[in-house]
């Protein structure tokens, strides 16, 4: 028969899993509601988009050093109290432990999306590939992307924050749009990037302030682009979005 202090230190550890849970799911949610008001002075824009990846990088350090150590921590009592509890409970701490394993795959997965930090090493379309790739396999949503002139590197800041615009793209979509198909296409043309997206859902929501939130930060980054830069959007059938960055200053 298990003693009253196995029971209770079992309950402690269903309890602590889900503080971790919670703690990370508020973390997203405060990440996600940082957003910053649009404003078109160039240096005012550098700033404000300094702030936000500094903002990243601090969830993504707090996020894996701190929440990804107390799960592993949390893991391994977890795996010691499962030789030591009676037999009838270790498919409880067992299914404990695959809970434990979901939640640090996901602290890993957010920490990636928060900060890419293949792109320094590999580059936009290596990070765009990989974005596609955990959109198929995550969400199940059919995601063509098609490069085209692509073979040279841009500059980094030009490589992160095209990255960021199709990251709010997918996010958006997954969120909002009840699409089950996302295309993507960016082609280098002389002196042009164009980017089109497109998703096949219900379209853009103009009184869905969550939508207005994603959109103002996309403009804000094609404003820090280039002054010349262009955002076109459609949404009577499902959402398209077609954005020219010149690439002469």
């Amino acid at each position: 028969m298990p003693t009253d202090s196995t029971n209770i230190t079992l309950l402690i550890f269903i309890l602590a899993l889900t503080f971790v849970t919670l703690v990370l799911f508020l973390l997203y949610l405060i990440y996600k509601n940082n957003v910053i008001n649009i404003n078109r002075n160039a240096d005012l824009l550098e700033a404000m988009l300094k702030a936000q990846e500094d903002e990243r990088e601090r969830l993504a350090l707090e996020l894996h050093d701190g929440l990804g150590a107390k799960i592993s921590a949390l893991s391994l009592e977890t795996e010691t109290l499962s030789s030591e509890i009676d037999l009838k409970f270790q498919s409880k701490t067992e299914h404990i432990r695959t809970l434990i394993e979901e939640v640090r795959q996901d602290v890993r997965s957010i920490s990636r999306d928060l900060v890419p930090r293949d792109l320094v090493r590999s580059g936009l379309n290596y990070e765009l590939d990989k974005l596609q790739y955990n959109t198929e396999s995550l969400y199940k949503k059919k995601f063509q992307l098609t490069l085209q002139g692509m073979e040279l590197r841009l500059p980094y800041k030009l490589e992160l924050n095209i990255f960021r615009i199709v990251q709010e793209l997918v996010n958006n979509t997954l969120k909002h749009s009840s699409a089950s198909k996302i295309e993507l296409d960016i082609q280098r043309i002389e002196q042009q990037l164009l980017l089109t997206y497109l998703d096949n859902g219900i379209g853009m929501n103009e009184n869905k302030s969550s939508d207005g939130i994603g959109l103002n930060n996309i403009k804000t980054r094609i404003a820090h682009l280039h002054p010349e830069s262009s955002m076109n959007i459609s949404s009577s059938q499902g959402f398209e979005l077609r954005i020219i960055i010149p690439l002469i200053k």
